[in-house]
């Protein structure tokens, strides 16, 4: 499985070319194409891809951006706000929502994360990552 990072608003479409603008990619299902649609995924400026032998299988899109505290400590923290995971049903089950989320972790160095959780596998992701990533500010709806 080869995951990639992609910044500022790139889709990636399933023969691995790119294109920029809010595009949905070829070559989905149509429930990653209605999930894509639904959730606003198009908005989001970055994205981690999943690919298996030349197959989109997994996406997770996000953005991230400063956030300013209050007067007391107007220090800019980096807030990531996720945007959608969606794993194609022949990748499921193998912690490919989990690889995704850490490795956009890993790079954006967030302070905080932003996510609202739609489904209950979902809620199990966010729970196992906020164990892991205990010293993130997790807002979670």
């Amino acid at each position: 499985m080869i995951l990639r990072h992609v910044k500022y608003h790139y889709v990636i479409y399933g023969d691995g070319d790119s294109s920029y603008g809010p595009i949905t990619p070829k070559r989905l299902s149509p429930g990653a194409k209605r999930f894509w649609n639904r959730y606003g995924l198009g908005d989001a400026e970055e994205a981690v891809v999943a690919y298996e032998n030349g197959r989109l299988v997994g996406f997770f899109r996000f953005s991230v951006g400063e956030r300013f505290r209050l007067r007391t400590d107007p220090a800019a923290i980096m807030r990531l706000v996720a945007g959608g995971t969606w794993v194609d049903t022949s990748a499921r089950r193998q912690g490919l929502g989990k690889r995704m989320w850490k490795y956009a972790i890993e790079r954006t160095k967030p302070d905080e994360i932003d996510v609202s959780v739609v489904s209950r596998g979902g809620g199990s992701l966010v729970q196992s990552l906020q164990r892991e990533y205990r010293t993130l500010r997790w807002d979670t709806y």
